[in-house]
């Protein structure tokens, strides 16, 4: 079930201040150091780049699924082609980030804080134009975007709780929620728009992941098994980010006996935890191909060795033949030479598989494998 409402309604009761406060902190950690300069807005994919891996400055958030765009934040909201060329994006509010992007990189979604409002909004770009996205007056943000550019979701608050939505040519939908459950946020949706993905989260802040059908629908996924120790219940926490074309594969995170593993759950809705890379103790996957074959994340190894913390993370790239691999393992097996693994993060992937973005130990990456041969005609 769903609840359609236009930009003049009001939303439930709760707590829009903690969201006020997360919304600022998830604009301020998206920026890095440097301004950028402004740039007319207009998508023009760049010609097939040679395999192998670009290095710029930037905090990317996402990839079209044809691997030419990504999208991202220079001091605010940005998008890069497939060379690393930087367009920064009209914003209607002060700081922000463009965090998805749909298939052919022509609408990416985003959002924006409002020192006036002490709200984020999320925004929405197309042909050159910002679009406001309407809200129940307390903070919204979109973070996942369809194939086609139709279907927009995320979350927004007025008065009352933080509620998982989607925008579509109707206006603001409130999605269903999970008994019990006090809170909810939709991180990503299919290429279709047949599946949103996200999590609901109780009173005591657990997070449940959960799933959105075509009917709107809400399902919560499975955790992974904690074990019989009691004490773990409350780690029992999981999370989806994001689906391949269909909705058939969903990707995110899950605890296990107190450890974060990078999942997917399958068609049947049943979970399957990846094993973590070596030197890594814990890990999350942050998107998946169109098909569901590969799947991308980071992994993280946090430690303190008596004097210091150390926090050391690792992109890695998923498939069921190679299992997990660094990325620069992945480029290393496709004849890339890489020194060393750069590779801080993977946090995108296109449709192909072929291409995948995240942070570099300086900025950003662009990493590209071969493509598999054409045959001969």
């Amino acid at each position: 079930m769903s609840v359609s409402i236009h930009p003049s309604a009001t939303a439930p009761t709760a707590r829009a201040a903690l969201l006020r406060t997360s919304a600022l902190a998830l604009v301020l950690a998206s920026l890095p150091l440097a301004a950028g300069s402004a740039a007319t807005f207009q998508v023009t994919p760049s010609e097939e780049p040679s395999p192998g891996i670009v290095t710029f400055s930037g905090t990317p958030t996402g990839i079209s699924a044809d691997g030419r765009i990504v999208v991202g934040s220079y001091v605010g909201p940005a998008y890069w082609d497939s060379t690393g060329v930087r367009t920064d994006l009209p914003s209607a509010g002060v700081l922000g980030s463009a965090v998805a992007v749909n298939a052919d990189g022509t609408i990416i979604v985003g959002g924006a804080f409002q020192y006036s409002t002490e709200n984020t909004i999320a925004l929405k770009w197309v042909d050159g134009e910002t679009e406001v996205l309407p809200d129940f007056g307390g903070g919204s943000q979109a973070l996942g975007v369809s194939g086609d550019g139709s279907s927009v979701v995320g979350y927004a608050a007025g008065e009352g709780n933080q509620v998982a939505v989607r925008w579509d040519a109707e206006g603001i939908n409130i999605l269903d929620h999970l008994t019990g459950e006090t809170e909810a946020m939709a991180r990503g949706v299919s290429a279709d728009g047949s599946v949103i993905v996200g999590y609901a989260i109780d009173e005591s802040y657990n997070r449940t992941a959960v799933y959105w059908d075509s009917s709107d629908i809400i399902h919560s996924l499975a955790f992974l098994d904690s074990g019989n120790n009691a004490d773990l219940d409350s780690l029992k926490n999981a999370d989806a980010v994001a689906a391949s074309n269909n909705g058939s594969v969903i990707v995110g995170s899950a605890f296990e006996a107190g450890t974060k593993y990078a999942v997917y759950w399958d068609a049947a809705r049943d979970v399957h935890r990846l094993a973590l890379a070596d030197g890594m103790t814990s890990a999350r996957a942050t998107a998946v191909n169109g098909d569901g074959s590969v799947i991308v994340g980071t992994g993280q190894n946090f430690y303190f060795d008596g004097i210091f913390l150390h926090d050391t993370q690792s992109g890695f790239r998923w498939t069921q033949d190679d299992g997990v691999i660094s990325v620069g393992d992945w480029l290393r097996n496709n004849g890339v030479d890489v020194a060393v693994d750069i590779a801080k993060t993977a946090i995108g992937v296109s449709a192909d598989g072929d291409v995948v973005v995240g942070q570099s130990q300086n900025g950003m990456h662009i990493s590209r494998g071969f493509r598999t041969p054409a045959p001969a005609s």
